[in-house]
């Protein structure tokens, strides 16, 4: 029942074919087809037939041939570069998706080493619908891990502008760039990155050569290994960057602004400096590098480090803090523990569903919350994560309770999503793909916009089947339960902070009852007591609020999952199917600001 991503004339079109909002029979799993013209469809593939719209071009390489050395891949053509993007997410949380691409780069294939192999780093022959095996042991197709793009030219700017804008349209505020340790010469090798050998040629492509680039903003890695002098060098790299391309992400934090580094494993660099005795080459390390970016004109950087361990522990004693250093933990592909006594056997949707996401017990805030678009490796990669059954919607489950997670614990309001388009170690990423379409970016965009402290909002007071009444939330956050099977049987809702005269009312459809008569704000929406599953709900807003303000809202439903955005008192949910209502999110929004987007149906009634 995923929402249809819009895209600009000359884009590709998205849709859920579903029927009408109001009447149409709702439709479990339903697949995304993407319009346009000339369909190809994939061996062993389950999905609807797939067609490209004709601004993209075909889907590149889709023979399957593979790649012998001296001669490179013909990708096909690409052939017109994408709309120029001029939105951006104004979702009050940070999505960083890390970017890692070795997705058929000239680097690889002009590679010695790579005479008697593939395009990439790993062989990729699971992206062909002619190959056979299990995927794990040997090579065989993976729909999941077939980009709807085709076995694409990594480094192809007119390619990279096509992915950016889908990012960036979905809500992706920045991309954290793993290659980028070492940008001008790659891994500090001596290879400019403006030259095809650079591991960093797609990089240089990406900012020089792709104006939809300008719509997200990104993350550069600090290097984690080496001598002091190479570790120094490259720092130089990051800086240089910054001074020449001035869309680098950065984090305001109590009236300062940062630079936000990423440090793939703050261990490993102790080791380097220290030998893991003591700290100290690692805090002066850490001091020079926000000491070149404070001469830049930032009050320092945020580093968010994997294995961030001694120096992360004794922050507040080491007083990163005065000298301009923000450092804490921020694990590029971890999956939390699950709670004492449970397991998510090995299973994506009950991780979804159980995950407890940690505080920071080292310092309020330091941590960064991660959430993995997949977690299983494909063969011949090595990491062997072995998390099987990734969806989308387990995908989007995972997200919105870390959302929640983040804003309930008041933590830093930022997310990292792994990964864009790590096929081989993770699995699916945010990028479309055969066999889900635009099913990640979709939940991506479907995230509340989770207002600002002091801003106008909608709190909501849930009463679930069991647990009786919750706790408000507020925000878009979401009130009820996700996949514990629990029906949702009453609210409570307020606005606050308009400072205008006028309110809200909602009315609910119960179980027996129909629709109830709208109830004021304070009031109770549905029953108590009773048993009684609530279906659907309508909300309104009254007075010079209802000029002033819109009301979105949408319902999570039994079989269905998130239903679309409904708006200013249309139903939402369904009725007539005996489906209990389990969760709802509202979100209010100034008139004529962006909006959570009303395209997919909301309401189901016969």
């Amino acid at each position: 029942m995923a929402a249809a991503i819009a895209a600009a004339t000359g884009g590709l079109t998205i849709s859920a074919a579903v029927g009408t909002a109001h009447g149409s029979q709702p439709v479990a799993n339903q697949r995304i087809t993407v319009a346009a013209e000339a369909p190809i469809t994939g061996v062993g593939s389950t999905t609807d037939p797939i067609t490209m719209d004709a601004g993209f071009g075909e889907p590149q390489h889709e023979d399957g041939a593979i790649y012998r050395y001296p001669n490179l891949l013909d990708f096909g053509p690409v052939n017109e570069p994408p709309p120029v993007v001029t939105t951006k997410s104004s979702r009050n949380l940070d999505l960083i998706a890390h970017w890692y691409n070795d997705f058929g780069l000239d680097k690889q294939a002009l590679a010695a080493n790579q005479a008697a192999g593939a395009y990439a780093w790993y062989d990729w022959r699971w992206n062909f619908p002619t190959n056979t095996g299990d995927g794990q042991t040997s090579y065989g197709y993976d729909p999941q891990r077939h980009p709807l793009q085709g076995f694409y030219k990594g480094d192809d700017p007119r390619v990279l502008g096509w992915q950016c804008k889908w990012l960036a349209e979905a809500g992706i505020n920045a991309v954290s760039l793993v290659q980028s340790d070492g940008f001008k010469r790659a891994n500090g090798a001596g290879v400019d990155w403006s030259n095809p050998a650079s591991g960093a040629y797609w990089i240089y492509r990406l900012f020089n050569q792709t104006p939809n680039f300008q719509a997200l903003r990104w993350v550069g890695w600090l290097d984690s290994n080496g001598t002091p002098e190479q570790l120094a060098a490259q720092v130089d790299e990051l800086v240089w960057l910054w001074q020449n391309y001035p869309n680098g992400y950065t984090h305001t934090e109590n009236g300062r602004t940062y630079a936000v580094l990423y440090l793939w494993d703050g261990e490993m660099l102790r080791g380097a400096l220290d030998n893991y005795n003591g700290a100290t080459k690692t805090l002066a390390h850490l001091r020079t590098v926000a000491g070149k970016f404070q001469a830049l004109g930032y009050d320092g950087v945020m580093v968010m480090a994997r294995n961030a361990g001694v120096v992360n522990t004794n922050y507040d004693a080491y007083g990163l803090y005065d000298d301009g250093v923000l450092y804490g933990y921020a694990n590029y592909s971890e999956m939390y523990s699950p709670p004492a006594g449970a397991s998510y056997n090995n299973d994506y949707s009950q991780y979804a569903a159980k995950v407890q996401f940690p505080v920071d017990t080292a310092g309020k805030g330091r941590r960064v919350i991660g959430v993995q678009t997949a977690h299983e490796t494909v063969h011949p990669h090595p990491s062997n994560f072995s998390i099987a059954n990734s969806t989308p919607a387990a995908f989007g489950l995972a997200l919105r309770r870390a959302a929640d997670h983040v804003v309930e614990h008041d933590l830093r309001r930022i997310i990292t999503i792994g990964n864009v388009s790590e096929w081989a170690e993770q699995g699916p990423g945010l990028l479309p793909t055969v066999a889900d379409g635009f099913g990640y970016l979709e939940q991506v965009r479907s995230l509340p916009s989770y207002d600002a402290p002091g801003r106008s909002t909608v709190s909501v007071t849930p009463h679930v089947q069991n647990l009786g009444w919750m706790t408000p939330v507020s925000g878009g956050m979401t009130a009820g339960t996700e996949g514990r099977a629990l029906r949702l049987e009453a609210l409570r809702l307020g606005l606050n902070n308009t400072e205008l005269p006028g309110g809200i009312e909602a009315s609910g459809h119960v179980q027996n009852a129909g629709w109830l008569p709208y109830v004021p704000g304070g009031g109770l929406v549905g029953t108590e007591g009773r048993s009684l599953r609530m279906e659907a709900l309508r909300i309104r807003l009254t007075g010079d609020a209802a000029t002033a303000y819109d009301v979105y809202y949408r319902v999570h439903v039994q079989n269905l999952g998130w239903l679309g955005w409904a708006i200013n008192g249309k139903p939402a949910g369904t009725a007539g199917y005996g489906y209990r209502a389990e969760a709802v999110q509202v979100s209010l929004v100034v008139r004529g600001d962006p909006h959570p987007p009303t395209t997919s149906p909301a309401y189901f009634a016969r």
